[in-house]
């Protein structure tokens, strides 16, 4: 592809599921957490919940299991959002909430999801 070129659906598409997927790595870190502070984490996902619609994000560059997994992350997402203070408590004190341990491991779980597949070329359509 060109430099200059306007890149197909498709290929804007791969390039979200790689940011995605990069979000899952971030939230379902602890350590990560931690460099970026609650704050951060938190906030990201929603540059992506208008999204979660699977007319926005279909097939073949996210599968059934991917959009479930992102679905259910957004369910333990939604619960931190709405239980925490903004702005958010240190990460240490977060990591012994319950409802923190659930966003940790649903971001675990859905970046198990997409490995399976894997990141796409951000400059080829890939051929799924």
């Amino acid at each position: 592809m060109e430099d200059n070129a306007i890149p197909s659906k498709q290929l804007v598409l791969q390039r979200v599921r790689n940011r995605i997927i990069e979000y899952f790595e971030l939230a379902g870190d602890p350590q990560a957490q931690a460099k970026f502070g609650p704050n951060m984490v938190v906030s990201y996902w929603e540059d992506w919940q208008s999204l979660l619609y699977a007319s926005r994000l279909p097939a073949p560059v996210f599968s059934a299991p991917e959009l479930s997994a992102m679905q259910a992350f957004d369910l333990s997402w939604h619960a931190v959002a709405n239980i925490t203070s903004n702005p958010m408590p240190p990460i240490a004190l977060l990591r012994g909430n319950p409802i923190w341990q659930l966003f940790t491991s649903s971001a675990a779980n859905a970046l198990a999801v997409f490995a399976i597949r894997g990141r796409f070329s951000e400059d080829r359509e890939a051929v799924t």
